[in-house]
């Protein structure tokens, strides 16, 4: 864009701080000149107020047409066995191939969550569980996830 070079991360505060400064350097230059042409010390002022005022409103409508990305996980899938339901490797490999895919497609609108950080936030316990899943995934607030179940057959 034209006016990356202005990004700054509170633009709203520093940009006023920085037109009260013009402002002030301006007036004062004004009020102490010996010139007889103050008219342009006005002029130069209104423009550096409406140049300061369209830069505001383009980088707040510019930031605000940006889309955040959509937060994504994949929870660790839930092997079903005749006892009770757990979490083992392969549930936890599968669910990490599939985050992988997603971070290597570049998929700007995504923002796919780790495991690495997933797992120990969570009661590992409590994943086998979808309502816990889903009131977890809420708490940190995903867009998506994907919970699933497998039976592990045993080769017999």
């Amino acid at each position: 864009m034209i006016f990356d070079f202005i990004k700054i991360p509170d633009w709203g505060l520093i940009g006023i701080g920085v037109w009260l400064f013009v402002s002030l350097v301006v007036w004062y230059l004004y009020r102490h000149s010996t010139t007889k042409h103050r008219v342009g010390f006005k002029t130069t002022f209104l423009l550096i107020s409406a140049l300061f005022f369209f830069v505001f409103l383009f980088n707040r409508f510019e930031e605000s047409s940006q889309a955040a990305p959509l937060r994504i996980t994949v929870f660790p899938f839930i092997n079903q066995t005749d006892t009770s339901p757990s979490i083992s490797w392969e549930s936890l490999a599968f669910s990490e191939i599939l985050i992988k895919y997603l971070e290597q497609n570049n998929l700007e609108e995504l923002l796919p969550y780790q495991l690495d950080w997933l797992i120990p936030a969570a009661n590992r316990d409590s994943l086998t569980f979808q309502n816990y899943c889903l009131a977890f995934a809420k708490r940190i607030n995903l867009d998506y996830f994907v919970v699933g179940r497998f039976l592990k057959k045993s080769p017999d």
